[in-house]
């Protein structure tokens, strides 16, 4: 009889316990799924905040008029008058420009330097891709820009000065400049969300141009 008593008793205890583990399982994965979906609505919360900014970017520097800007090839060391890409056989030719700057993040700068190589490897022959950096040091534009792969079949110019409003959020940006020297298309890319920048290329590829 005591035996069965204790058994009963060992039984009853072990179920208390098996069923404070599930409870206590139930309620880890309510917190994590809380988590999850407070991690969710934060990064569609940071993604709302970039695209309003990005339309907000849009309307303030679209329409900027670059003309008697002054660059300087890093390369060569020389100064030329922006209007000097569209001479000569460049005078039909759209130009997508990427901006950044020495004072941007170096992952951010590498990001949408890369993405805009990737793009241009099929785009239209009737489109240059100009990097324009804004670096106090050419010598330190140089040497960084080396280092990014691909980077050597493009031309880099600088200019130190600001060229738009957007120049002071210091985050690297695109923009699309034809002979008129009016600037059209300005985009900020987000490292953080690629389909963005991918999407971006793709609208100026339907919009201007055509796949070789």
């Amino acid at each position: 009889m005591r035996f069965s008593s204790t058994v009963r008793f060992i039984t009853f205890c072990l179920l208390v316990l098996f069923n404070a583990f599930l409870l206590w399982q139930n309620i880890k994965y309510k917190i994590a799924l809380m988590c999850l979906n407070t991690e969710v609505e934060k990064e569609d919360g940071v993604r709302r905040a970039h695209d309003a900014m990005t339309i907000n970017d849009s309307f303030l520097n679209n329409g900027t008029n670059l003309q008697g800007t002054i660059l300087s090839d890093i390369t060569k060391d020389v100064e030329i008058d922006i209007k000097q890409l569209f001479e000569g056989q460049n005078r039909n030719k759209t130009m997508i420009f990427c901006r950044f700057s020495e004072y941007d993040c170096e992952q951010c700068v590498f990001y949408a330097i890369s993405k805009a190589i990737e793009f241009f490897e099929n785009a239209s022959q009737d489109v240059d891709l100009v990097m324009l950096g804004n670096y106090s040091d050419i010598n330190s534009m140089r040497v960084y820009c080396s280092n990014i792969s691909g980077s050597e079949k493009y031309s880099f110019y600088n200019v130190s000065d600001a060229l738009m409003p957007l120049d002071e959020k210091n985050n690297p940006y695109y923009f699309v400049l034809d002979n008129s020297l009016r600037v059209f298309d300005v985009f900020t890319p987000d490292k953080m969300d690629p389909t963005m920048t991918d999407a971006y290329f793709e609208l100026l590829s339907q919009k201007s141009y055509n796949e070789k």
